[in-house]
């Protein structure tokens, strides 16, 4: 009987050898081959499986001259009616993304449907700050995570509404040379914007929480652009994966790259704080291959990561040197890459080892009337997740190529589009 039960385990081990990938953690494997979950593709079902939208355009701003980048999006009850609320970065004062360090400020708008349109209804955060996501808690408070705190750091916004002015000097002094690895930590505060869930699209119902991070590796050069990306677990913890400034990563060029390389983990009891590392140092291993994190966990117990996956979308590289499609260093050179690719995925079992971060989908998007946009960048992926609590679209900042944009030249806006699963089929 013993024997038997060895040998029937080394069989369901063997089987799932022939899986590619671990089926990445988003599908089962039979045999040889992954039966994917809805809304993901692909032999090892690691690609976005995503159906034509019915507008390329979610989420301008105001209106639409206004640039808005990226946005959160939940599920929530305003006066005992659902709507689809979406926390967006915003460009203050008719700039563009080029003023995004200066200009930047987080609004609150609304729909009756995921993919918009989306109406402005106020500023939560004023500039400076960007890449909100937001998180539902369990005592009963929207919690909005942002880079940046809602302070001028970089300086006073720009008036993109009054005549050009003239160029003035570059007021920033440019960065030292990386320091040497050091073992030193220290504490750092970053604000947490929230509202009770029943009075959230109140604005005065809004205020700020000073939050905690113990014992952060200096080396992570904070707050640098940390992006954070939270996920509420329902014993009330909080883990969110944090974009570092750590430096000592390379590639085949350069053995001194500063910053973009990688992300790690931190967590809390509850969203209030003080959070701890819960990984290694680096999670990643590329140097300026991936940011802007959204990260997750499945019905299973499983954890993922879409990822901005950065000098991954043209042939050319986007003018970077060195590109490998599997994230790893050193990098070899880039000749013709797959194809305008502009998001990647990782998983993990315990969400503090990783697996390598693989393509999941590009800059192409399909729409209902049979015609497709390509966009120049398509950043800041965030899932909108169903009524079963899984993946039920993705939502972008995205960059249409200008000559072909019509009225969306010049600027840049939020974009939500859905994945083929069944509530999407219907």
């Amino acid at each position: 009987m013993m024997l038997k039960a060895v040998v029937a385990i080394t069989l369901v081990a063997l089987a799932r050898a022939g899986c590619p990938n671990q089926c990445s953690l988003n599908g089962v494997c039979d045999g040889d081959t992954c039966a994917c979950d809805d809304g993901w593709t692909w032999d090892d079902c690691s690609r976005l499986d995503l159906l034509p939208a019915p507008s390329s355009v979610s989420f301008h701003g105001l209106d639409v001259n206004k640039s808005s980048w990226g946005g959160s999006v939940l599920h929530l009850p305003v006066n005992g009616e659902m709507k689809w609320a979406m926390f967006a970065a915003e460009m203050t004062r008719d700039c563009t993304l080029r003023h995004w360090t200066t200009n930047s400020e987080v609004v609150l708008a609304l729909s009756d449907n995921p993919m918009g349109p989306y109406k402005e209804s106020f500023q939560i955060i004023p500039p400076w700050a960007h890449n909100p996501e937001a998180i539902t808690t369990p005592d009963g408070n929207i919690v909005v995570y942002t880079l940046g705190d809602g302070i001028p750091v970089h300086g006073p916004e720009y008036r993109c509404d009054l005549p050009p002015a003239p160029p003035s000097p570059n007021p920033y002094p440019p960065p030292p040379p990386p320091a040497p690895p050091s073992d030193a930590v220290h504490d750092v505060n970053f604000l947490l914007h929230y509202a009770p869930t029943d009075k959230f699209t109140d604005r005065s119902a809004w205020q700020a929480h000073n939050a905690t991070i113990l014992d952060f590796p200096i080396d992570f050069k904070w707050e640098g652009n940390w992006n954070p990306a939270p996920y509420q677990l329902p014993d009330g913890r909080v883990r969110v994966m944090v974009h570092t400034g750590f430096s000592g990563f390379y590639n085949s060029s350069n053995n001194t790259v500063a910053g973009w390389s990688g992300e790690v983990v931190i967590e809390a009891a509850n969203w209030r704080g003080p959070y701890r590392l819960v990984t290694s140092w680096d999670i990643t291993d590329c140097t300026h291959c991936e940011e802007d994190p959204f990260m997750w966990q499945d019905h299973r117990g499983n954890w993922h990561v879409i990822y901005h996956r950065m000098f991954d979308n043209g042939t050319a590289c986007n003018g970077y040197p060195s590109f490998n499609p599997d994230g790893k260093v050193p990098a070899h050179p880039c000749k013709s890459p797959e194809g305008l690719w502009s998001m990647g995925h990782s998983y993990s079992a315990d969400g503090k080892v990783w697996s390598p971060i693989s393509r999941c989908a590009n800059t192409t998007v399909q729409l209902t009337d049979g015609s497709s946009v390509t966009m120049v960048s398509r950043e800041r992926p965030k899932l909108v997740m169903g009524s079963d609590g899984r993946p039920a679209y993705l939502s972008n900042a995205v960059q249409p190529f200008e000559a072909s944009a019509g009225p969306d030249a010049g600027v840049t806006h939020t974009l939500v589009v859905p994945l083929n699963v069944k509530q999407n089929r219907n």
